[in-house]
């Protein structure tokens, strides 16, 4: 009986410090996740405007070429 009482006197703080392990690594994976979609989405952006600067740019130094 005096056992059982140490043994949940421990096991609630490891539980809590379990649940507390599995936030920390949901919260530290979404917001890698996060960071990643991010940097992802910034990228296509650069992409997505030089692409659209270059027919420009070969129209100007078409003009100028000529």
């Amino acid at each position: 009986m005096h056992m059982e009482k140490k043994e949940e006197k421990w096991s609630k703080p490891r539980a809590s410090e379990r649940m507390v392990d599995r936030l920390d690594r949901i919260v530290c994976w979404s917001t890698e996740v996060s960071i990643n979609t991010l940097e992802k989405i910034r990228f296509a952006e650069v992409e997505r405007e030089r692409r659209n600067k270059r027919p420009i740019l070969r129209y100007f130094l078409t003009m100028m070429l000529m």
